[in-house]
């Protein structure tokens, strides 16, 4: 009878195979194998909810066995209990490590509770069990998403060789391509996969990405646009549609499509910030601020939207009230050289004389190299100076004068009195374009490198 039920559940007849397992359970309710396959039918009919009682019972039954644990944490994490699904795949895998599905479903758990490192190692595990697109798939997503950019379009290649009519796996090849902004390399894969999937609005909004680094908008706006007829409430679509006809110049359809993102999704930061950029490229810069400060009074847009108008009031030479929306970068989730010392944060309040004043680098090589010249100020108050450059600028900062001692980058000293980023030095001194450091040149090269190739090069 079980034989006929299986037969009815594989066919699809859902309806007719609950009720044969059914039959059987009231007969034997201590049969496992009946329950799990029960449990498995509301698997398949996408009702987790329903197989979580189910399969509970079944595990009481007969816990040891590792398919049954399997299957429970598949239900656990179709129903999003992330921490239950992930003990379920633990009991299946130590009942035997190797399966190959515990590994896959514990490593979309993982990923799914944002711990993406040990997700990759359930990944690699699931790999090395079996090697399927899907195995290599999810590792190549959990490299991008922890970026080895380089790791993962390698992972993905991998899977495209073995599923090359898979319009998904030319999709993620672009993508880790993308990535890496090899945006040429990236076209013709994407358009091969629009061409295998051309009723997929995600296929013709990954075709957007590099056309519009290419500069081809027009094109871009065309994808965007497709992607759009096909799936309307896509608001990824309608942002980046708004960005290319900002681009384009167009500005009042430029803000109809942010407009129409903020309507399907009112908490996406880039649709708002696209908006006043929008304003930005219509010569409209005070709407733009207005817009900002708007955005500002809403926690979740505060960063974005401040950090936006110190550019815009930097650009337009209102340094006085720039530099202050500047330090809204150390607020941004991007923002990666966050510093808390129990020393006070010195910016611009208070006399630095006879103080020994610490400050870190942060932001990126360029940026360090153009604020450093706010250094020598900091001594000119009286202040002792201590740096620490990201280490790949220490030998350049070294031996230039600029501060009393270089540290490495993470090494904050044992004894200062006031720290400070870098990059506040031009708040802190109230620099106005009138008044930016410029005793140039303020780096010099090494005599002894000078010289070495004044005979290779000339003058």
């Amino acid at each position: 009878m079980l034989e006929d039920a299986v037969t009815l559940h594989r066919q699809g007849r859902f309806a007719e195979a609950e009720q044969a397992y059914r039959a059987i359970l009231a007969r034997e309710p201590e049969n496992a194998d009946v329950g799990h396959w029960l449990g498995l039918l509301a698997l398949d009919a996408g009702l987790p909810q329903e197989a979580v009682p189910v399969l509970e019972r079944v595990c009481m039954l007969a816990p040891g066995v590792p398919a049954f644990q399997a299957n429970l944490g598949l239900a656990y994490m179709r129903c999003r209990n992330f921490p239950e699904a992930l003990a379920a795949f633990d009991r299946a895998i130590a009942a035997q490590p190797d399966l190959f599905e515990p590994h896959l479903h514990r490593g979309m758990t993982l990923q799914e509770m944002q711990r993406p490192q040990e997700a990759l190692e359930s990944f690699s595990r699931a790999a090395a069990l079996r090697d399927e697109p899907a195995s290599r798939n999810f590792r190549a997503l959990t490299l991008d998403e922890l970026g080895r950019y380089d790791e993962a379009l390698e992972e993905f290649r991998q899977a495209l060789a073995r599923d090359s009519e898979n319009p998904l796996a030319h999709s993620n090849y672009a993508h880790a391509l993308v990535r890496l902004q090899r945006h040429a390399e990236a076209l013709p894969v994407l358009e091969k996969a629009v061409a295998m999937a051309p009723e997929m609005a995600g296929m013709h909004y990954n075709l957007g990405e590099p056309l519009k680094a290419l500069g081809r908008l027009e094109e871009a706006l065309a994808a965007y646009d497709r992607a759009i007829a096909l799936e309307p409430e896509m608001a990824n679509a309608h942002i980046n549609r708004g960005l290319v006809l900002s681009h384009l110049g167009r500005g009042d359809e430029a803000l109809a499509a942010f407009d129409r993102a903020i309507a399907l999704e009112p908490d996406a930061i880039a649709a708002r910030m696209g908006r006043s950029g929008a304003l930005v490229a219509g010569g409209k810069l005070e709407e733009a601020l207005a817009h900002n400060r708007e955005l500002a009074r809403t926690p979740l847009f505060r960063a974005e939207a401040d950090f936006h108008s110190a550019m815009l009031l930097l650009q337009e030479g209102r340094w006085a009230e720039g530099w202050k929306f500047y330090e809204a970068r150390r607020t941004l989730d991007r923002y990666s050289d966050a510093r808390s010392y129990p020393q006070p944060e010195w910016l611009g309040e208070g006399a630095l004389a006879g103080k020994t004043l610490y400050v870190h680098g942060e932001q990126g090589l360029g940026d360090q190299i153009m604020f450093a010249r706010y250094l020598p100020l900091a001594r000119r108050a009286g202040a002792r100076v201590i740096f620490s450059p990201k280490d790949n600028l220490a030998r350049l900062f070294g031996g230039q004068d600029l501060a009393d001692a270089i540290r490495p980058w993470q090494s904050a000293p044992d004894d200062f009195d006031l720290h400070m980023p870098l990059a506040s030095m031009a708040l802190a001194f109230g620099t106005r374009p009138d008044t930016v450091p410029a005793a140039i040149p303020y780096l010099h090269a090494e005599p002894a490198l000078v010289e070495t190739w004044r005979d290779r090069i000339g003058p």
